[in-house]
């Protein structure tokens, strides 16, 4: 890539301990010679893991003066995956992982952000990495989060999770089943794949807390940081205009003091071959969000 040319960076692969006790990798990217101001953590999207070549490469495009980028696993991983912790093992990954439990994920990369000196940090989000940040903070107050990213994140605002598969999923996890997969095609979407019983029923019990329902407004509307959130204009989506997914996400962005949403021209959802572009947006949105600038309410689109 272009910039690797004109800077030099440090590439660290690191843990993280989460705060159930379970251990998460990842990649750091630093500037070498200098401290950088902001740190920029990268969370996967759904099957994914920290060391996607595109990540890989989003990350030595955006490290550089003031701009670490770190890369993250969440217990998401993949679609299964074993976690190793002071417990012994737990079986995660995107078929079994249990969203409620992915803030243990986030506070152990924040605590490592700050044990590495980090005070200002940009939460960004892929897919369902979005979804995660902001199930996170839309309950916690993170003084050291400066901005968040959702990048092509379109589970923030619509569940995919078929729900004719309800009653399956309760009389699977009521017979001992819980970790037994639902069949193929549970789950739908950019990567179509399916997700254990016990998942589905305890998304049931947390739907209302990140869509909202009758009783209680969507997750988005208690976030109170700057926001950016965009789609590739080649992202396909059945069913699902990307347009429509920005105008419901600024939308409910009621207590944020900056919001923007954009279409990336030529850009599809896994980045691949567009990484500097990414990587521009990335830079551009920290820019406007450090401690140094000025973050204004934008008018709604």
């Amino acid at each position: 890539m272009g910039t690797r040319a004109t800077k030099k960076i440090s590439e660290r692969v690191v843990f993280a301990a989460t705060t159930d006790s379970y251990s998460h990798a990842g990649v750091l990217f630093e500037p070498e010679g200098e401290r950088a101001r902001t740190l920029v953590i990268w969370l996967h999207g759904i099957h994914l893991q920290f060391c996607e070549p595109e990540y890989v490469a989003i990350g030595r495009a955006v490290a550089g003066p003031r701009v670490a980028f770190l890369t993250a696993n969440t217990r998401g991983h993949d679609f299964g995956a074993w976690m190793r912790g002071e417990n012994g093992l737990k079986l995660a990954g995107s078929g079994w992982e249990l969203l409620h439990e992915c803030p243990a994920d986030l506070e152990g990369w924040l605590r490592f952000a700050e044990a590495e000196g980090y005070g200002n940090v940009v939460l960004a989000g892929h897919g369902f990495g979005g979804s995660k940040i902001i199930h996170h903070l839309s309950s916690r107050n993170e003084p050291m989060v400066r901005g968040i990213i959702l990048a092509s994140c379109a589970s923030i605002v619509r569940d995919l999770l078929k729900p004719e598969y309800h009653a399956l999923a309760k009389r699977m996890v009521e017979e001992g089943r819980g970790t037994d997969l639902l069949p193929w095609g549970a789950r739908p979407g950019v990567i179509p794949s399916t997700v254990s019983a016990q998942v589905l029923v305890a998304r049931e019990r947390l739907h209302h807390d990140l869509y909202g329902d009758g009783q209680q407004p969507p997750a988005l509307t208690r976030i109170r940081v700057p926001l950016i959130a965009w789609f590739g204009e080649k992202e396909v989506r059945v069913g699902q205009d990307n347009q429509q997914l920005l105008h419901s996400t600024a939308q409910n962005l009621t207590a944020c003091p900056l919001v923007e949403t954009k279409l990336l021209p030529g850009v599809t959802y896994l980045y691949t071959g567009v990484e500097d572009v990414i990587a521009k947006e990335i830079l551009q949105w920290v820019g406007r969000v450090s401690p140094s600038g000025k973050a204004k309410r934008t008018s709604r689109p």
